[in-house]
């Protein structure tokens, strides 16, 4: 028994250890590598959504480019028609010389009043139109154009995005 004794008088207090002097390093990094991937994730999301638009239209277009011609210039009418209700509202009563010039406005151009992209106004309504247009080389053109376009949030009634 006094070897039990001995023995245990020898032995020390329990003692807790140490607390740390200072955060982790790796710690640190850790949480700065996830707040940047975040931020990341969230700046990417959201000009996937502003741009969202975009991709749509040149989609479009893409299909548009592979369908008889005058299929094909319909849709890009309707496409057109589209692009500029999303941007700006209501644009429906414009046709003819005023539609064109909203397009020109638009895109800050003068190839809808002037050039190939008159086909969109009133000759868009003859049958002739589709025989004498290169659907290929518009599509080019409008593809151009809306690449050109700024990013722009649609607005509502009360004139906030």
């Amino acid at each position: 028994m006094i070897d039990a004794e001995q023995l245990l008088s020898n032995l020390r207090d329990i003692q807790e250890p140490a607390a740390p002097e200072g955060v982790s390093l790796l710690l640190i990094a850790a949480n700065i590598t996830l707040v940047m991937i975040i931020l990341a994730t969230l700046f990417i999301r959201r000009r996937r959504r502003r741009e969202s638009w975009r991709q749509e239209a040149l989609n479009c277009i893409f299909k548009a480019r592979m369908m008889e011609p005058q299929a094909g210039l319909l849709s890009l009418a309707k496409l057109l028609r589209q692009l500029i209700h999303y941007r700006h509202g209501n644009s429906s009563e414009l046709d003819g010389q005023a539609w064109l010039d909203q397009l020109d406005q638009e895109f800050k151009t003068q190839w809808f009043s002037q050039d190939e992209g008159q086909i969109f106004g009133e000759a868009l309504y003859t049958n002739q139109s589709a025989g004498t247009v290169n659907l290929i080389l518009l599509c080019d053109s409008l593809s151009t154009l809306v690449k050109s376009l700024p990013v722009t949030l649609p607005t509502n009634s009360a004139g906030k995005p």
